[in-house]
């Protein structure tokens, strides 16, 4: 019997939601863009999946994928008989994969297959679980994918997706610098992007073509987008690493970036570094490290400590934890001589973030393939 269209129902809610899932498909992440449901989407590999509401977190798989399609309209909320119908198919599709995991045998799967037929033609896409979570050449399951690639709200989807992200091209010198931060926030996204390493020879053979004559500069579909941070910005939004519904955690994400910015715009740091008098720059270098950095220093710990989170800004891993970790690795690397590395020690919090992200899978990962 074929299951009767509903009219989608949303919940009328506007506080905010976060997604931490792997990055990739997921049925409670489509569900959810399916709907237009604006939330927050982590991309975490090392945690199990959740979805919190207002605070409240949800953890079991079919209750964050409820959840989902109520808020998005695609749970039949309205309609008792058809929500028994998509709660029998999720329900069907845990005991396949279940059985999956311990080896399904061919009459496990034909058995439960079968009851899948009824969500064929309909427009339950809280049932798109189907279509997320199983591989197979099943005539219904097939079907259901179908369907759900084939609706108009997930071509859109589709479509804005390959719209946001455009060919992109990330130009610095090869070692990690003002561009690492980048680099993670791309990486740790898996967003694809061109790596490209120049030496001093090469960029002042480019330099005057740049925006501002100098690096890193990204080209975005071609188009050349200069300064660090706005790129680092640019790619936490694309990479669910910088808010654009949570304004307090952006704020906050904005206020580190301005004191990260002020330090490596003073004086000092500018004066240091291109000192080419060794006697003249470690003393620019001391001043740097008795002075100028812990000043910088001093009001992050401050900032990070009031704000009382597992990471920097708050609860979320977001892009200011790599513009912290990537300002503190300058310094613990050894990389800046006259400036000693025990200077960031007595910045607890801050310890705190860069062991955070320097213990992050995907920065791991990365760290390794940099070598």
């Amino acid at each position: 019997m074929e299951i009767p269209h509903f009219k989608p129902f949303k919940m009328r809610y506007t506080g905010t939601i976060q997604l931490i899932a792997p990055e990739g498909i997921n049925a409670v992440r489509l569900a959810l863009r399916v709907g237009g449901v604006a939330f927050d989407d982590t991309h975490a590999s090392d945690q199990e999946p959740k979805l919190i509401v207002e605070g409240e977190s949800l953890t079991q798989p079919q209750a964050m994928l409820r959840c989902a399609g109520r808020l998005g309209g695609s749970y039949p909320v309205a309609s008792p008989t058809l929500a028994l119908r998509v709660d029998e198919i999720l329900h069907v599709l845990s005991e396949v994969d279940a059985k999956m995991k311990d080896g399904l045998n061919k009459h496990s799967e034909s058995h439960s297959f079968t009851r899948l037929h009824c969500i064929a033609g309909s427009e339950l896409f809280v049932a798109l679980e189907s279509a997320t979570k199983l591989t197979s050449t099943n005539k219904h399951i097939c079907e259901v994918e179908l369907k759900v690639e084939s609706h108009s709200r997930m071509q859109k989807m589709n479509e804005n997706v390959c719209g946001i992200v455009p060919k992109l091209k990330l130009m610095y010198f090869p070692f990690p610098g003002r561009a690492e931060p980048i680099r993670l926030a791309f990486f740790i996204a898996g967003i694809p992007f061109e790596d490209e390493r120049i030496n001093a020879d090469e960029l002042e053979r480019r330099r005057s073509s740049l925006p501002f004559n100098q690096i890193p500069v990204l080209a975005v579909a071609g188009e050349l987008i200069s300064q660090a941070l706005a790129i680092l910005r640019y790619a936490g939004t694309l990479g669910g690493l910088y808010s654009s519904t949570d304004y307090k955690e952006s704020f906050r994400i904005d206020e580190v970036f301005s004191l990260v910015d002020e330090f490596y715009c003073s004086y000092i740091w500018n004066a240091s570094y291109y000192e080419k008098d060794p006697a003249k720059q470690m003393m620019l270098r001391t001043t740097l490290a008795e002075c100028t950095l812990p000043r910088t220093l001093e009001f992050l710990e401050t900032r990070v400590g009031k704000w009382k989170g597992l990471h920097a800004v708050g609860m979320r891993f977001t892009v200011a934890d790599l513009a912290i970790y990537s300002l503190l690795w300058t310094f613990k690397s050894g990389r800046i001589a006259g400036a000693p590395v025990s200077v960031v020690d007595p910045f607890k919090n801050l310890l705190q973030v860069h062991q955070t992200v320097a213990t992050h899978p995907k920065v791991v990962e990365w760290t390794a393939l940099s070598r």
